[in-house]
Order: C-alpha cells, then structure tokens, then sequence
C-alpha cells in the first residue's frame, strides 16, 4: 500500500512537471520585455536566442526532471 502511494505521488508530480507545466511555459511567454514604449521588431533568431537564455533550458529540464519521475513512479508502481 505504502509503494503504491508513494508511486502514485510520483507519478502525478511526473505528469505535472512534463506536461503542465510545459505547456504553461511554452503557452504564456515570460520573457517579453515589460518596458513600456513602442515595440521593438526582433528577427527569429534573436528571439529564440532570447527564449532559450530565459525560459527555455527550464522547459528542458522540467520535462527531462517529469520523465524521471513517471519512469521510476511506473517501476514502484509496477514491483510487487
């Protein structure tokens, strides 16, 4: 009863932080500038550059860190 608990909270953290989480990331922009003023017109380059120094290497690892965790929920999970 014990590892199923402790599988299924794993499981849930797992599925919030590769798939909740992302999606808000990706979803709602946080790195646009808060400067008020008239917008600066940026090429596709600087602004992945951009996205990927602020936000994007936490996309990254939230999914690689929620990968984890549902693989090793499933295996206690799974272990009788």
């Amino acid at each position: 009863m014990r590892r199923k608990i402790k599988a299924a909270i794993l499981l849930i953290i797992g599925f919030y932080l590769s798939i909740l989480n992302t999606a808000i990331v990706l979803i709602i922009p946080f790195h646009y500038p808060m400067i008020p003023g008239a917008p600066v017109i940026i090429d596709p380059g600087t602004y992945w550059r951009a996205w990927w120094s602020i936000q994007g290497w936490q996309v990254i690892l939230s999914v690689v860190l929620g990968l984890f965790l549902i693989i090793l929920g499933y295996r206690y999970l799974v272990i009788k």
